[in-house]
């Protein structure tokens, strides 16, 4: 399994206390973390610009959807709304 660099920092900003962060990082040990590149930057502030107003989608979920399509990978997400948005990504509700 995968996970944005984006989506750790998203995680361990819920955390609320060390135990929560160190059960997170436990379960972070066993994905590989995919990097964001420069180009994701690129695509990422374009569809920021066209989406955040019209659809809400905040600029780090900009970020992730970019290196997930440049992976071609599917997003897990329980915001699907905001991701449906981006063209060609593949979106999943996880349960």
């Amino acid at each position: 399994m995968v996970c944005s660099v984006i989506s750790v920092f998203d995680l361990l900003a819920g955390c609320r206390n060390l135990r929560e962060q160190r059960a997170t990082l436990r379960s972070l040990s066993t994905m590989e973390i995919v990097q964001i590149e420069s180009g994701d930057s690129i695509q990422a502030l374009e569809w920021y610009r066209s989406f955040h107003l019209p659809r809400g989608i905040g600029f780090l979920d900009c970020f992730v959807a970019a290196a997930a399509r440049r992976l071609d990978f599917q997003v897990h997400t329980l915001n699907t709304r905001h991701f449906k948005a981006i063209p060609g990504l593949k979106v999943k509700h996880p349960y």
